[in-house]
């Protein structure tokens, strides 16, 4: 799991060797601050092509703002999200999503302190890393 500074640094680090434009708002993470986030970029001089969301909350925020601005997701613009993966098959189109292991980490915790515990040598940590689950919200860009 990463902490959100973590995240929003491995995006823009992705994108730097792409030659995209990446545009970083910092907000509180709740609908409401996704939405008045997402707003601003649709907003502002050059519309994107394309959201990315740190959290599920903005991720929703994001969807509505871009709704609200008359917009299509994925016609006008793509949305990816992350985290959330278990509400994503619930929205229409269905949200693209990044999604942690958040059940492994959990278990590989409860394995480490109960080794600790019992005066056991911890086994080894090894997570799966994010991955991708595809969804109907991510287009070629629009124009």
């Amino acid at each position: 799991m990463s902490s959100l500074r973590g995240r929003t640094a491995g995006f823009v680090a992705e994108c730097a060797g792409t030659g995209a434009e990446v545009r970083v708002r910092h907000t509180p993470l709740t609908v409401d601050d996704g939405a008045v986030a997402a707003t601003s970029l649709l907003f502002g001089a050059t519309r994107p092509t394309a959201i990315f969301a740190a959290n599920y909350e903005l991720t929703v925020g994001a969807l509505r703002a871009v709704a609200e601005a008359g917009l299509a997701v994925p016609g006008d613009v793509s949305l990816v999200g992350l985290d959330g993966g278990e509400l994503a098959g619930l929205l229409r189109p269905r949200l693209t999503t990044i999604v942690q292991p958040a059940d492994e980490l959990a278990a590989s915790v409860a394995q480490q302190v109960m080794a600790r515990l019992t005066d056991q040598a911890p086994p080894p940590v090894g997570l799966a890393g994010p991955r991708l689950l595809a969804g109907g919200t991510v287009g070629a860009p629009a124009g």
